[in-house]
């Protein structure tokens, strides 16, 4: 199997990253699960909802930030950012559906233990991963922070990690999708634990109240839930086939069907 640049294998089957920081992380969390939206909304409230979204991943855990900070590559390696912001722009203009695949593996990868790019790592047999598991497996994206990995290890070896790239790719194709360009927090390290056993997200048919103890779980509550789902779906797509039960639910307000 072909390891992407974001993992090696080392000894006693331990995944460890190849990818390099310089300070703790951990840090919460991102993305989207699902959320009926009949009716686009106007599209200054869904770049809104996005960059709400992205806030609230970046700066909702004071103990996470403590350990972060902006231009954290300034010296080790002036031109990360913009690297990264080259390869997403290139993407961009191919496909411009790779913002909500991004903030869906922001999420994915940061709901769990924090940001640590521990989605990123490959299973293999007898040793499955985050990856592995049915909730990602139609996260995508990864060849765009594989992309980004390889200029940057040829730019400034074994230093910008993977957890820093999801998070600035996510932040810039957020900004090409039409929301305003701000700045993120640096200085996260990649972690080296990746267990299907940890992947606890909500999905499409959870209750609301026990998504609202997962998100409770994560500090956060029922409006950053709701920013959180409903923004990262703003400027993607909802699976029918996902909330077809929910239309039929004999206690769901009526009226919201009608619309």
């Amino acid at each position: 199997m072909k390891h992407s640049l974001c993992q090696r294998l080392v000894p006693n089957f331990i995944y460890k990253y190849a990818c390099y920081g310089r300070s703790e992380h951990h840090h919460q969390n991102l993305d989207v699960t699902f959320i009926v939206e009949r009716q686009r909304r106007a599209h200054h409230f869904e770049i809104r909802s996005i960059t709400a979204l992205f806030f609230l991943f970046c700066f909702l855990a004071p103990s996470a930030l403590a350990q972060l900070r902006f231009g954290f590559y300034g010296r080790s390696c002036p031109r990360a950012e913009s690297i990264v912001a080259n390869v997403v722009a290139n993407r961009f203009r191919r496909d411009r559906s790779i913002t909500a695949a991004l903030l869906r593996m922001q999420f994915h990868d940061c709901f769990v233990r924090g940001c640590d790019a521990s989605l990123l790592i490959d299973p293999r047999p007898g040793r499955p991963s985050e990856k592995s598991t049915g909730p990602n497996a139609s996260v995508r994206g990864y060849e765009i922070i594989d992309e980004a990995k390889r200029l940057l290890e040829a730019a400034c070896p074994r230093t910008v990690s993977c957890s820093d790239i999801v998070t600035l790719a996510t932040r810039d194709s957020v900004a090409l999708a039409g929301g305003p360009r701000f700045s993120v927090p640096t200085g996260r390290r990649d972690g080296l634990r990746s267990s299907p056993n940890d992947v606890n997200l909500p999905g499409p048919t959870i209750p609301v109240a026990a998504s609202i103890q997962l998100f409770a779980a994560q500090g956060m509550n029922a409006n950053d839930m709701v920013t959180l789902i409903g923004g990262g779906h703003s400027v993607g797509v909802v699976h029918c086939s996902l909330i077809q039960d929910r239309l039929a639910d004999p206690a769901m307000d009526r009226s919201l069907n009608a619309r």
